[in-house]
């Protein structure tokens, strides 16, 4: 983890947002990524923060961009690229992860869908799905610190 928050100017797709937060929070800035397009698909709201993120973020200094001046069209292509080649090596993984186990996973995401709609269904105005990203959010997060060694 570094001391200070900078745009990433060598892991970068199209302003360096993701890339850098990557870096600072020393994961893998793809997760970082996948993360704004979801945010995307949740009213749209990753858009602008990336771009209040690409405005307020400094570029760091100590990196030379090694891009330069290239055309954002293909910088998109690679992100795309890039999450691609992510999901298939993550599903890759998945097929290795030992049969038993992953029956182990299947049943508890089954535990955790069924009680979600029962959530929903004893609590309505409770358990509400746009209140329960956040919570999704933290709960990825803690994976995440928690499956690092």
């Amino acid at each position: 983890m570094t001391d200070k928050l900078y745009r990433s100017e060598v892991d970068k797709k199209l302003g360096g947002v993701c890339g850098g937060l990557g870096e600072y929070f020393d994961i893998d800035s793809t997760i970082i990524r996948l993360l704004v397009i979801l945010t995307f698909f949740m009213g749209g709201v990753g858009i602008p923060l990336y771009l209040i993120a690409w405005v307020i973020i400094p570029a760091n200094p100590y990196q030379s961009s090694a891009y330069g001046n290239a055309n954002v069209v293909d910088e998109m292509r690679d992100s795309v690229q890039d999450i691609g080649n992510t999901a298939q090596s993550f599903a890759e993984d998945i097929r290795r992860i030992d049969p038993r186990r992953r029956k182990r996973y299947i049943g508890i995401g089954l535990i955790i869908l069924g009680v979600i709609f029962l959530m929903d269904q004893w609590f309505p105005y409770f358990f509400d799905w746009g209140k329960m990203w956040p919570l999704i959010f933290i709960i990825i997060g803690l994976a995440i610190i928690l499956r690092r060694d």
